[in-house]
């Protein structure tokens, strides 16, 4: 019942967080916890708002671990973002990720209100107030930490006199209070958390009762999970879609490509049911692969030869050729990529966003006319998709030369993504409509 997957995603939640530095990505655990939640949400209203919170929770673990990348960055130029970083997350983590852990446990406690399954109470409210504990302490420490970022004597307007009491000078202390205090609690809450979800595990008769319930109620639903996986894989392409903006920051990408490929070979997964996926699998793998060795290339280049003019500079230029090579090459398979998704989506429209058997032959017409709509659009989107690729090559030829094209393909990139989203949504509310 999904149990096993709740245990391994807590597990990536118990270790502490310097700055937002997340020694174990925080969104991973979320991802494995919502697919633990799969089958108990489908039984349980209060498991299903809980596994939407952690979907919430999810995008904003997300944005940590794509600002992670920016850390060394910041710390060398300008590390009062890095507190403006901290506090933000532990602002959003006040109001996402505590909630989503509180509507998980208060889930299983209606679960055992619905089965008088006793296990389900077992140690239920020191869990709940250790996962309070532990969650405030993982989120506020490294804030506490950060502040000594503006504790420094070149803030202060007062002449020295030796006695100023000035964080920064405690900053390896307060860093090494958040990793001892962190792991300490968060590993008694891990114990905790563990024992709790094995118990459930452990009880057959709950977990029979629970198996049999899915099998009679959720099972036969068959329109249930077409509809579930089809939102799913278009909610990872347009994240995926997202996470491949390029934004340049002193010639570094803030936002990695390979990102957005790891979430458009998501949605491959989750389709593989449905429709035929290996070709967008295999290319999102391949361009994965590609963006991480672009990704590593402009990186260097941007940490050998920062401010560099080229044109004065042989061996940076000799760099820069290298980093429009790999820049091109990754191109080139997101053009195959986007070609993988644009067969996808037709074949999506084709099987599951037509006329019901059971339609009106009226209604059934209109369905068809927004069929061909759909495919119009679906050969727009992969055209539009196309020319962003297309310029996002000549960004990098360019950008010495003309760096204001950057604002040219940072438009055309918008336009692709409204279309896409506006486009995804349509045929996803064709989809429940025919499966409702």
């Amino acid at each position: 019942m999904g149990i096993s997957y709740l245990i391994a995603g807590l597990t990536f939640f118990f270790l502490p967080n310097i700055s937002i530095i997340d020694l174990l990505p925080d969104f991973i655990g979320c991802i494995l916890i919502i697919k633990g939640l799969g089958k108990l949400s489908d039984l349980t209203p209060l498991l299903m708002n809980a596994k939407l919170a952690f979907i919430k929770a999810m995008y904003v673990n997300i944005a940590k671990f794509v600002l992670m990348f920016s850390v060394p960055y910041f710390g060398n130029t300008n590390d009062m973002f890095l507190l403006i970083f901290s506090f933000v997350f532990l602002v959003l983590d006040l109001i996402y990720v505590f909630p989503a852990f509180k509507k998980l446990l208060d889930g299983f406690v209606y679960l055992g209100n619905r089965t008088n399954s006793s296990v389900l109470y077992k140690n239920q409210s020191e869990l709940s107030t250790l996962t309070t504990i532990f969650l405030f302490v993982k989120s506020s420490l490294p804030v506490l930490a950060d502040l000594s970022y503006i504790s420094k004597p070149e803030y202060s307007n007062n002449i020295s006199s030796g006695n100023e009491f000035y964080l920064s000078n405690y900053r390896l202390l307060l860093v090494s209070v958040n990793i001892l205090v962190t792991s300490i609690v968060g590993v008694v809450w891990l114990v905790y958390a563990v024992n709790y979800f094995k118990s459930i595990k452990k009880d057959k008769a709950l977990i029979e009762y629970l198996e049999n319930e899915y099998k009679t109620k959720v099972l036969t639903n068959t329109g249930l999970f077409i509809r579930r996986n089809i939102k799913s894989a278009f909610i990872f392409i347009l994240v995926g879609g997202f996470l491949m903006f390029d934004l340049l920051v002193d010639s570094v990408n803030i936002l990695p490509d390979f990102l957005g490929g790891l979430f458009i070979l998501l949605a491959a997964l989750t389709l593989k049911k449905y429709c035929k996926t290996r070709t967008l699998f295999v290319t999102s793998l391949f361009f994965t692969i590609v963006a991480i060795v672009s990704w590593g290339t402009l990186s260097y280049f941007a940490a050998k030869f920062p401010a560099v003019y080229i044109w004065n500079n042989f061996e940076a230029y000799e760099l820069f050729i290298v980093v429009n090579i790999t820049n091109a090459i990754k191109y080139i398979f997101c053009i195959g990529m986007f070609i993988a998704i644009y067969r996808l989506i037709k074949s999506i429209i084709s099987n599951y966003a037509g006329a019901s058997v059971e339609e009106l032959k009226t209604v059934s017409k209109l369905v068809d006319e927004q069929q061909k709509v759909f495919s119009k659009q679906n050969i727009i989107c992969l055209a539009i998709g196309i020319l962003c690729c297309v310029s996002g090559i000549l960004r990098m030829v360019l950008l010495y030369d003309f760096p204001t094209f950057m604002f040219i393909d940072y438009a055309l990139n918008i336009i692709w993504y409204i279309y896409i989203s506006k486009f995804l949504f349509s045929i996803n509310d064709a989809v429940e409509y025919k499966y409702l």
